[in-house]
Parts: C-alpha cells; structure tokens; sequence
C-alpha cells in the first residue's frame, strides 16, 4: 500500500490525499509513525474525517492531550457516525485528563454500546477499586454482544480482572478479544497487553515448574498476533521446556521454529535454539530436516564446546537411518569431550557387540556399565542387552544373567523386558524360579520357549531317574 500510494504522488495525486493515505496505513501497521503522520495530516488537511483520523493516531500513540484541540474543533461541527466518533475520542482525551465529568457528557452522544462501556469505566473509576468485582457479572454480559461493543466489554473486563488479581482470567478475556474480534484487536494495543500479563504469569509458572499449567495456558492464550508484541523470547524458551517435561515433543518442536522465526526478523539466532531443534527434529523422525540443521550449525561456526553435543545428535541420526559408518565417525568425534566419552564409548562398543565383534565389545561394556558407576550413569537397556547377548555366546552364564537382569530394570518396554528375563533366565540355567515363573506366565514366544524348556527339564530328569533305577 505504502508503494502504491508513492507512485500516486508521483503521478501528480493530491498532497493531502496521499497523507491521509498513509494515515490508514500508520493506524493500521504503526508505520509512517503514527503521531508525525497525524501532525503532518492536521498541517495539510481541514477534512473532518481526516481530521478525525488524525486525533485517532495521536491517541493510539498515547498522545491524548495533543488530540484534543483537533477533536475540540470538529465538535458540534460533523454529525451522523462521524459526530459519534468524535464524541467517544473526546471522551477518552477527556478522562485521561481527569476530567470525568466533561467526559461522561461527551460519551452519551458516543455510538450506542460503547457508550454505555465508557461511562461504566468511568463510573468504575470514580467508585474506586473495591466497587469493580460488583460490575464483572454486567461486563460479562456485554461481552457476548457483537462487534466494537462486544470487544470494549472484554477489553475492560480483563482490565477489571487484572485489579482483582485474576490473571488467568485477564489473560482469557483478552485471548478471547483476539479470537472473536481479531480485525478489531490487531489495530489496538490487545496483543501487547496480552503478550505482558501471558509472559509475566509463565515467568511465575515456570519457576515453580507447573508444567501442566504452562502448557495449558500456551494452548488457550497463544495466537500468531502476539509474535508482534514478543519482547523477550526466554518466556517463550520456558514453554518449549514445559511442552518437552510433557513429552509434547511435537508442540515443542513447532513453538521452537516460531522462536526462532522470531528472532530471525532482529537477524539475531541462538545455538542453543538451533541445537533443540535439531533434537526435536530427531525426536520426530525428521530426520532431513535434523541433518539439515546440524549441517547448518557446523557451517555458522559451531562454538566448540558445542561440538561434541552436536555430534551425538547427529550420531542418532545416522544410527536412524542404518548408517553405521557414520554413526561411528560423529562418535569418535563425540568421545574426545570428557563429558561425552563414557557414552560415546559404550554406544561404540554396543554397534561391536550388534555387529559380532563380542570379542572387542565386552571387555568395554562389562567395564563401563557393570561397575557402580555405570550401573548409576546409564539408563538404556540395549548396551546392557547387546552384552548380555555376547556372553551367553561366549557361554558366560554368569556374567550374562547379571548383564540380562540389569537390562531388565531398564526398559520400558515389557516385550524387552520378557526377553532380557528370558536371557537371564538361560544363561542361568533356568536355576532362577523366579524368573521361571514370570516368563511362564503369559502368552508370548518367550512364555512358550519357557514351558518348552521346563517339558524338557522334566523329561530329562524322568530319563535319569529311570536310568538311575535298578
């Protein structure tokens, strides 16, 4: 519109077009700015609809006082809606200015409903605070009328539950301005009051940890008209915390690619954002889309004690797609960072021992995960299973059932689990009742490989004893 409106200039349009042109664009997107375009409009212009227009940008600046002598000199002069407009925005110049008298008596030739809204603020204001929780059930009713009337009432609710200490409810109100009344809420400051009573009650959320509560308030309250008033994206960060504590890794993923869009309109980034995305992306088997964000980080000059992080991110991706080649590589990178060898070193040895290469695996495995610390350290099953797997090989009865019964506590899963008691179960020679009678009872492979094994248990020892027998 703003080119547009150039080209007309230099067509020949008149001046005093082109700036109320550029008028409607200031009200609507703040730029020109909008009080040096109303003075530029008030010097060039004696239309009362711009005129008007005029008074409207001032006040959207806060500039009240500066408002009034334009609206002051088209009183008694326009009628019709232009008249009920003037009246509501001298109004509002009027009680800024303390004058609540003067501005109740311009507010009754305001439009009908908004007149009714602004004379109960200012009624509001003269009965003082302990009088505002009387007037909720009224405001609650005219919020469900239509339009500007219907978006007043919320406005001023929110502003009355915000006195009250409703928080939660003020920020409702206002999402609520914004659902129903967009169009209306995105030429106000709504989103920007919003985005202050939101960040400010997620602070508190997120420093008592109220996940649950974090992630609800985001659902119900968050909208793409707020990312104009985001001042500080570390509110934002604490909700992508709340959504991975939830396990909502989908939901965290998707806040942290508007984060870092937002940041991309300061041409700031962050490499902490950029690295929780490439998790994420892992996380969601997007998995081109997390090989594509590590390479990003390593070609903007990953600082280098983020390089080994990176690199065991990276390393999950190339185990996702079978490349053991290149899972190896970024563990070997991984390994040269003290706070990272112990893992990369048993994830190393783990793809040995799944590779048949026990002989060069276990020594590892056993050391790292079967020591005090390691049992403490490493909570996946599968290194422990993948041991458990080379020493019943080996015919390390022993050995392996302790490395089986140690993967057992680990899984989450409860068909890993019946296989690691099965292994356990085996490699000791079916001596642990215990374990007999868990893998019995069920109706899996391993429940039938159990009851096979005890039928031949049972037949050997009727062989034996009838060879035994005279």
């Amino acid at each position: 519109a703003r080119e547009h409106l150039r080209e007309a200039y230099r067509f020949g349009a008149r001046e005093s077009a082109i700036v109320e042109g550029f008028g409607v664009v200031a009200l609507e997107t703040g730029i020109p700015g909008r009080a040096v375009t109303a003075q530029v409009m008030a010097r060039v212009t004696g239309r009362p609809e711009a005129l008007l227009l005029a008074a409207e940008l001032l006040q959207r600046d806060g500039h009240y006082a500066e408002s009034r002598s334009l609206l002051e000199s088209l009183d008694g002069r326009v009628d019709g809606d232009t008249a009920q407009r003037v009246a509501l925005r001298l109004g509002d110049a009027r009680v800024i200015a303390g004058e609540r008298d003067a501005a109740v008596r311009a507010y009754r030739d305001a439009p009908p409903g908004l007149s009714d809204i602004r004379v109960l603020y200012v009624d509001l204001l003269e009965k003082g605070y302990g009088e505002w929780a009387a007037n909720v059930p009224k405001l609650s009713q005219m919020t469900k009328e239509k339009g500007e009337v219907g978006a007043e009432a919320l406005y001023l609710l929110a502003q009355v539950d915000s006195v009250l200490g409703s928080r939660v409810d003020a920020i409702s109100d206002l999402s609520s301005l914004i659902r129903r009344h967009r169009q209306i809420a995105i030429k106000s400051d709504v989103p920007e009051r919003l985005w202050e009573v939101y960040s400010e009650r997620q602070t508190i959320l997120h420093r008592h940890k109220k996940w649950f509560d974090m992630a609800s308030l985001h659902e119900g309250a968050w909208h793409p008209v707020l990312r104009r008033s985001v001042e500080d994206v570390t509110v934002l960060f604490g909700v992508v915390d709340a959504f991975e504590e939830l396990g909502l890794t989908q939901r965290a993923l998707s806040l942290s690619q508007q984060i870092r869009a937002l940041m991309a309109k300061t041409g700031g980034d962050d490499t902490q954002l950029v690295i929780n995305l490439a998790r994420l992306y892992l996380e969601n088997k997007r998995f081109n889309a997390a090989r594509e964000t590590i390479g990003f980080l390593r070609r903007n000059r990953l600082p280098r004690d983020r390089a080994s992080e990176v690199a065991m991110i990276s390393a999950k991706v190339f185990e996702a797609a079978g490349d053991v080649a290149g899972t190896a590589r970024e563990l070997r990178l991984a390994s040269r960072d003290p706070e990272y060898r112990a893992e990369a070193v048993v994830w190393m040895a783990r793809i040995d021992a799944e590779g048949g290469r026990c002989g060069v695996a276990v020594p590892v495995l056993w050391r790292e995960l079967m020591s005090d610390a390691g049992r403490t350290n490493f909570k996946d099953s599968a290194p422990y299973l993948a041991l458990a797997r080379c020493l019943t090989a080996a015919g390390d009865g022993a050995r392996a059932a302790q490395a089986a019964k140690a993967a057992s506590g680990r899984s989450d899963s409860e068909e890993e689990v019946r296989y690691a008691t099965y292994l356990a179960a085996s490699a000791s020679e079916w001596k642990d009742g215990a374990a007999r009678e868990t893998l019995t009872d069920g109706t899996d492979v391993w429940a039938e490989l159990s009851k096979d094994q005890a039928r031949a248990k049972e037949f050997q020892d009727a062989v034996d004893q009838r060879i035994s027998t005279p």
